[in-house]
């Protein structure tokens, strides 16, 4: 969602990590015409079905300006019964799962991944 119309954005709109302004400015680089902003090519929560999409592992963070995004997707795969695994991990910040070595749920993040990857590839299921 390129719109950064969020509760989370604005909660987290200062960081750590990623603020909304850095987001603005990728989108700005990214995009040249305002209106792509809404294209699900683009902006994927901006689709209306989510059917058949492939199954999904997703990770979020409390304080991450993305999070209620990955929640989002999350929530929309889920009403199209594509198999997803989503959990949200409290009291920390955009890319946590890249601090292995300094926070140790970086690592419970990295297992959750690797549990969603190894079960897809395996039956087609991550929740296997």
């Amino acid at each position: 969602n390129l719109i950064f119309d969020t509760p989370s954005y604005v909660e987290n709109a200062d960081g750590p990590i990623l603020t909304r302004a850095m987001q603005e400015r990728w989108v700005e680089n990214y995009l040249d015409d305002e209106a792509l902003r809404h294209d699900p090519r683009v902006s994927p929560l901006q689709a209306n079905d989510f059917t058949g999409l492939p199954p999904a592992t997703v990770i979020t963070a409390s304080h991450d300006p993305l999070r209620d995004e990955g929640i989002a997707y999350a929530e929309r795969l889920a009403a199209a019964n594509v198999p997803v695994r989503q959990r949200n991990w409290e009291g920390y910040p955009h890319l946590f799962p890249s601090m292995g070595g300094y926070v140790d749920a970086a690592f419970e993040a990295l297992d959750f991944a690797a549990e969603g990857l190894r079960g897809a590839f395996e039956t087609g299921n991550p929740e296997t």
